[in-house]
């Protein structure tokens, strides 16, 4: 898991301020594209940019339609631990970087709708990592959820992964909008019951993920569409 880079990342010491550095190897970059200080954010370097799975593609299920950026592997697998686990949170704009604007455009007709953690796991991390992420697309962005308990799906057997709907919640008083259209952001899809417990307790017309797992995409292979989201 790179240790190493584990260590210094969470400091984020760099002697040389002036140079602008990658946020996940934390080498300097010095050759960057233009279009990456226009929202003054830090750019990701060309060899990281490279490991990084892109997937793009749309799927229908049960009449909502699932856009997936990234496929999850083991190199945004590791991202997401220093992230979420390690509080790295300055890794929260690299999952949409080069991507941000053009989400930007795809999400504003829609009403945004964020997937929660737990809120032991909110305590625990000081942030909400779903709302961050999303958060450099600088739209409004709605947190209707709670969820009880706080234990990681991939530490479940799969009959309690499919009753995890028990464990999500709407709030009751939260004033959520009306709006013609909404879609569901969440940052990892691995079986879909988190999603689907959402979708019942408050239908979207579509779901946004940073990235799905391999199996969730091999499961849905023959439900994938043709979409305009991505072009």
């Amino acid at each position: 898991m790179r240790a190493n880079q584990r260590s210094h990342s969470l400091l984020r010491v760099h002697d040389r301020m002036d140079e602008p550095v990658c946020p996940i190897c934390l080498e300097p970059e010095r050759m960057i594209p233009a279009r990456l200080f226009i929202d003054d954010r830090p750019a990701v370097c060309a060899e990281c940019r490279k490991r990084f799975k892109p997937h793009k593609r749309s799927y229908a299920v049960d009449g909502v339609v699932f856009h997936v950026l990234y496929e999850y592997e083991e190199w945004i697998e590791t991202l997401f631990f220093q992230y979420k686990e390690q509080r790295d949170v300055e890794l929260r704009d690299v999952f949409l970087e080069g991507e941000a604007s053009a989400l930007r455009k795809k999400l504003r007709p829609f009403q945004c709708v964020a997937v929660c953690s737990s809120e032991a796991k909110r305590a625990e991390r000081g942030f909400e990592p779903v709302l961050d992420i999303f958060s450099s697309l600088n739209l409004p962005l709605e947190s209707p959820f709670y969820r009880v308990g706080g234990q990681k799906q991939s530490t479940l057997s799969a009959s309690a992964r499919r009753s995890i709907q028990m464990a999500l919640r709407r709030k009751r008083h939260y004033p959520l909008p009306p709006a013609k259209k909404r879609i569901l952001l969440d940052d990892v899809l691995t079986t879909g019951s988190t999603i689907q417990a959402a979708l019942t307790l408050l239908p979207c017309e579509a779901v946004l993920v940073v990235a799905a797992h391999p199996l969730w995409i091999q499961t849905h292979r023959h439900e994938r569409i043709k979409s305009r989201f991505w072009k």
